[in-house]
C-alpha cells in the first residue's frame, strides 16, 4: 500500500503549506523572545 496521498493531507508536516507555516511560527517566536530579551534589559 502507497502512502504518497499523506503528503497531501492539510496536516502532514512534510507538506509544503505546512512547512510554510511552521517556519512563520517559528520566525515569530524567536522575535517575540528578542523583543522580550530587549524589554528586559531595559
Amino acid at each position: 500500500m502507497s502512502l504518497q496521498f499523506l503528503g497531501q493531507k492539510s496536516w502532514h508536516p512534510a507538506s509544503k503549506a505546512n512547512q510554510k507555516r511552521i517556519w512563520v511560527a517559528e520566525q515569530q517566536a524567536k522575535e517575540r523572545e528578542e523583543r522580550e530579551r530587549q524589554k528586559a534589559k531595559e
